[in-house]
Parts: C-alpha cells; sequence; structure tokens
C-alpha cells in the first residue's frame, strides 16, 4: 500500500470539515506513485518503503503522519 500527502490549494469541505488553502492530508492508498492535480489541491504519492526508511532512518518504528508528509515532500524534492 502506498502513502498519499494531499494538500489543498482552495477552500473545500470534506467530510464536515472545511479544508483551506495548505492544509494537508496524508494516509494510505493502493493508488501508483506520482503527482496528480486533483479538484481541490495537489496529490502525491510515494511507495510505502519510502515512509518506511524515511522512519527508519530517524529511529523511529511507529508511523507518524509529520513524518509522512516530511517523507513525501522529501521524496518529491519539495521542502
Amino acid at each position: 500500500m502506498n502513502w498519499f500527502l494531499f494538500i489543498a490549494t482552495e477552500p473545500f469541505i470534506f467530510e464536515d470539515t472545511v479544508m483551506r488553502p495548505g492544509q494537508t492530508a496524508v494516509g494510505n492508498w493502493d493508488r501508483q506513485p506520482g503527482i496528480k492535480e486533483m479538484k481541490h489541491g495537489i496529490l502525491y504519492v510515494v511507495p510505502e518503503d519510502c515512509v518506511t526508511h524515511y522512519h527508519r532512518s530517524r529511529g523511529i518504528k511507529k508511523i507518524s503522519s509529520v513524518l509522512v508528509r516530511e517523507a513525501i515532500l522529501d521524496y518529491y524534492g519539495i521542502n
């Protein structure tokens, strides 16, 4: 299962939550790695081992949404 990072580029409502530009969401998905422009933002998808390696290289065993975000941004050279 791959990991994704979604970054909102415009305001929208998702499941009773208002997402504002710049807000992010991370999670697992079976979509292939890559970058895709979506209706309300940009979706970044990376292979699972990218996130696992990023956590292990920092000595962290438990997956953290903050580090998933960092791993994906690092993978695509976005800082």
